[in-house]
C-alpha cells in the first residue's frame, strides 16, 4: 500500500504502518463538541496495535466509572494504572476538558495519576477526556 501525499500536523508524509489521531471539533449552536478516532495507515507492527487497544480500554475503563460523586482525578488514576500494566506510560500534557459555550473549559481531566484536579461529578456535567 502506497502513503497518500497528505502531511500532519507537518511535512512528514504518512507512512505505511504509521498510527495516525484525527481529533475534530465541532461548533453548533453556541456550543463546542470534541471528539477523535485513530487509525492505522496499511499494516501496522504488533507493537502499535497493542497501544491503539490498549489506549481504547483505558477509555472505556474511564467511561465506566463515571457517575455522580466521582472526583474527576479519579480518571487519570484509572487510565495510568492500565496503562502501565500493559507496558505503556501516559502523556501528562494532554487531558480531558468540559465541553460547552467555552472551548476547553473547566473541568480539567488529567490522564495521569496522583493528579491534582478538582471537582466532583454531577448531573449535567458534559466533558471529554
Amino acid at each position: 500500500m502506497k502513503s497518500s501525499a497528505m502531511a500532519f500536523p507537518d511535512r512528514r508524509l504518512l507512512q505505511e504502518g504509521d498510527i495516525l489521531n484525527v481529533d475534530i471539533t465541532v461548533y453548533h449552536n453556541g456550543f463546542h463538541g470534541d471528539l477523535n478516532e485513530t487509525f492505522y495507515v496499511g499494516d501496522v507492527d504488533e507493537e502499535a496495535k497493542k497501544l491503539v487497544q490498549t489506549t481504547y480500554e483505558c477509555l472505556m475503563q474511564a467511561i465506566d466509572s463515571v457517575k455522580p460523586g466521582i472526583r474527576y482525578r479519579e480518571l487519570g488514576n484509572i487510565i495510568q494504572k492500565h496503562a502501565q500494566a500493559n507496558g505503556f506510560s501516559v502523556v501528562r500534557s494532554y487531558c480531558g476538558h468540559g465541553i460547552h459555550r467555552l472551548f476547553h473549559t473547566a473541568p480539567n481531566v488529567p490522564h495521569y495519576a496522583k493528579n491534582k484536579a478538582v471537582g466532583v461529578m454531577k448531573p449535567g456535567h458534559v466533558f471529554t477526556y
